[in-house]
């Protein structure tokens, strides 16, 4: 079937904002794989060149890191973590990569400081029984 140069530039415009797999788009298109293949590979540099860099969203440090620990401490994958959020799975990949060992580090650092609070019992006098008279 033939498609006009319209038709397949917005497939794939579509394609690359959906965040699916090209597999799950071909089910859910009725297009074949190889054809988005080909389609992503001829107008995929054009579409991203269309795209206006200043209304890309832009996530604080803290929402990165909190979407990083959720993966990291529930088990979450990047497919899964994309769904939710709406994110892309290979920019999750990235903030994984970037703030894994920070958010380990913090969390080290917590639990070392949480050991070392250890509350030291008071001195207290026994009155009564075998200790009695005595500070224990």
């Amino acid at each position: 079937m033939q498609y006009t140069e319209d038709f397949k530039r917005g497939i794939v415009r579509t394609l690359l904002a959906s965040g699916m797999t090209r597999k799950e788009f071909a089910a859910k298109t009725k297009i074949t794989v190889q054809a988005l293949r080909k389609w992503v590979k001829q107008y995929k540099d054009e579409e991203i060149k269309n795209v206006d860099h200043n209304n890309r969203s832009k996530y604080s440090e803290e929402y990165k890191k909190s979407i990083v620990s959720k993966m990291l401490f529930d088990g979450i994958t990047y497919e899964t973590m994309s769904k939710k959020t709406g994110i892309s799975s290979q920019l999750l990949e990235y903030w994984d990569n970037k703030y894994r060992y920070i958010l380990i580090d913090e969390f080290e650092k917590r639990m070392a400081n949480r050991r070392k609070k250890k509350v030291k019992k008071e001195a207290r006098w026994h009155r009564y029984g075998a200790g009695a008279g005595r500070y224990e």
